[in-house]
């Protein structure tokens, strides 16, 4: 079993500069219970990401409106499937 087999599935997003970025909203801890999890992806944000804007997944659906943003952290998708792909022992 891969540490991405128990991570919580997040939102991409390719800019025009051709970049893949993981969608990570702020509160992202609520939904993962394992430490395993935990610890990879507090990691990723602070060795790879960058603060933005994300999509307001759930909100923008409720208000019909998929405009809708909310603060959250941006990674790489290489650098997330890079630690995704790790062996859980």
């Amino acid at each position: 079993m891969k540490l991405r087999d128990i991570a919580p599935s997040l939102r991409c997003i390719t800019y025009g500069d051709g970049q893949t970025w993981v969608e990570i909203p702020r509160h992202w801890r609520d939904r993962v219970r394992d430490e395993r999890v935990v610890q990879a992806i507090t990691a990723l944000i602070l060795e790879d990401g960058k603060t933005g804007d994300i999509y307001a997944e759930g909100v923008a659906e409720a208000f019909e409106d998929h405009r809708l943003r909310m603060a959250g952290y941006l990674v790489p998708v290489e650098a997330w499937d890079r630690v995704m792909s790790q062996e859980l022992d």
